[in-house]
């Protein structure tokens, strides 16, 4: 994944910040892994536009065989932290 020098995304009360793998909520750093940042990172540079299954799982995990469900869990921690709810989602849409 490409390294995004003095970019900053801001949405609600979080800012990612893609160059330090961060995401922040009101300045203070949120405990997510490395793979949920890079999930959000995508979600966020594509903002409006359908990301399939398929491109996240290449795109984060490329380097190795992974089931679905690694992504499945990131984005459900992704909601966790950042209070979207699926059933009414602010941040994260899912399409069956």
């Amino acid at each position: 994944m490409e390294v995004h020098n003095d970019v900053l995304y801001e949405f609600g009360p979080f800012t990612l910040d893609p160059s330090q793998k961060l995401v922040f909520r009101d300045g203070a750093a949120l405990p997510l892994t490395l793979k949920a940042i890079e999930v959000l990172l995508i979600l966020v540079e594509n903002n409006g536009r359908l990301v399939t299954k398929e491109t996240l799982m290449e795109m984060v995990w490329s380097e190795s065989y992974v089931e679905a469900g690694n992504l499945t869990q990131a984005v459900s921690v992704l909601r966790k932290y950042l209070e979207d709810d699926a059933q009414e989602p602010r941040y994260i849409k899912t399409l069956a």
